[in-house]
């Protein structure tokens, strides 16, 4: 009997055994976080496997959760899983599935990719996770249906992802769109990659709760401190905390995000310059705490960019927190489709 095959009981014509429809599971791993959905063929999320929080610091612990994370994933529909990918805050080598340097996660290199596929026994593949944002964003998002197109990653770091006349750009070392990094003061403001002067030291989610603490414990020195609503006692802070704070009318806070504003602009106007993609997506869960930025933007490279790069447009991304990991889900999708083709 040929395979896949079933021959009925009561004397009827064989039935073919139906695979269950083609699922893929898209794992995001962030600078605190990790979490997992599962998609089908269009991209549309069938199934959430979970969040975990993890130390960013300790890599075999945070992959011991990522599995469970994955287990989660694979048994929502058992067998229905083709493919795996992975969205790191990192650079990544796509084609090993290596985690190459994750500044904001403290790893350096790591087998992240062959460590899940030998678990999971499916394909995988690891991808930067502002390039994995950008990728879902242009495929089923904000920016589907155009050829150029820049992601712009805005959370615990900056990151960026482009689209080449509908291809994804990686670059020579698959580390494509380290905007983050762009020195934009020099001999300024630490960042977590070591150097000094980063767009993510002013912009990043760290740097943003980092630069209102300091504000808020020089008022407190000062004897300046006005009524507010950020607590300098706290223990940790984060850039949601001083978006609320902003929104609620405190001083120190509105200095904070205002500030925040400017530099942002004032990137997102040399990326449209450099890089004239046409469109850009602005994506991570910076963007959902301060939605008046992409306005700020959009005005910015309007009235500063070179005149035909003050004609790309700005959007907000449609898929919100779920960006990376449908964006790598269908990286994976794309991937399996390639290999079977």
């Amino acid at each position: 009997m040929r395979r896949g095959v079933r021959r009925t009981t009561d004397g009827g014509r064989p039935s073919r055994r139906r695979r269950p429809p083609a699922r893929f599971l898209g794992i995001d791993i962030g600078g605190t976080k990790a979490s997992a959905v599962v998609v089908d063929r269009t991209g549309r999320i069938r199934h959430r496997a979970g969040t975990v929080l993890h130390d960013r610091k300790d890599p075999p612990t945070v992959v011991a959760r990522i599995l469970r994370l994955v287990d989660a994933g694979l048994a929502a529909r058992p067998g229905s899983v083709r493919a795996i990918g992975v969205g790191v805050a990192a650079q990544v080598d796509s084609r090993q599935g290596l985690v190459l340097h994750a500044g904001n996660l403290g790893w350096g290199r790591v087998a992240l990719g062959p460590r899940i596929a030998r678990h999971a026994d499916r394909p995988v593949r690891l991808i930067n996770d502002a390039m994995a944002a950008t990728y879902g964003e242009w495929r089923v998002g904000a920016g589907r249906g155009a050829r150029h197109v820049f992601g712009l990653s805005l959370g615990t770091g900056v990151g960026g992802g482009m689209i080449v006349d509908g291809r994804l750009a990686l670059g020579s070392h698959g580390a494509f769109g380290e905007v983050g990094h762009m020195t934009i003061v020099s001999g300024g403001r630490p960042c977590t990659c070591g150097h000094r002067g980063c767009w993510e030291a002013y912009v990043g989610g760290w740097a943003v709760a980092e630069r209102a603490r300091e504000a808020v414990r020089a008022e407190r020195r000062s004897g300046r401190l006005p009524v507010g609503f950020l607590d300098p006692r706290a223990r940790q802070w984060t850039a949601r905390q001083v978006f609320a704070a902003h929104r609620a009318g405190d001083p120190i806070a509105r200095r904070v995000v205002r500030e925040t504003l400017d530099h942002l602009a004032n990137g997102a106007v040399g990326i449209a310059n450099a890089f004239d993609p046409g469109l850009i997506v602005l994506v991570g869960g910076w963007i959902a705490g301060l939605p008046e930025a992409v306005e700020r933007v959009r005005r910015a490279i309007r009235t500063s960019a070179q005149p035909t790069a003050a004609r790309t447009r700005v959007r907000a991304g449609l898929l919100g927190e779920d960006a990376v990991a449908v964006g790598a889900a269908l990286f994976a999708r794309d991937g399996a489709v390639a290999r079977a083709g």
